[in-house]
């Protein structure tokens, strides 16, 4: 579970972070952004590629979704109530996950 979670998460990742620096070469707050929300997408993806791994694929992208979403919160210095808002959206996110993930390179 967790060697699927890590390899899914860093090549969504390392892809997307690659586009980022090719188009936008020297906009490094864009690049750490896009690597970050990569990263997410990396995570809530690894259930799905890889689904007999997880015992319960819908609560780890729930709960990956809302532990991602009060990391990032914190890091971009957000008050507590954002925190909480940005912890449920990905909540909401990662429990959406298997609808909106099929439209990445068909999934």
């Amino acid at each position: 579970m967790i060697k699927v979670t890590l390899y899914t998460s860093l090549i969504v990742a390392s892809f997307f972070s690659i586009l980022s620096l090719i188009f936008y070469f020297g906009d490094w707050s864009r690049l750490i952004y896009v690597f970050v929300m990569s990263l997410f997408i990396g995570l809530v993806l690894a259930p799905e590629i890889e689904p007999k791994s997880f015992k319960n694929p819908w609560l780890f992208q729930i709960l990956g979704g809302a532990i991602f979403g009060i990391i990032l919160a914190i890091f971009m210095g957000f008050e507590m109530n954002a925190i909480i808002a940005l912890s449920g959206i990905f909540a909401f996110l990662g429990f959406t996950a298997s609808s909106w993930l099929k439209y990445f390179h068909g999934f």
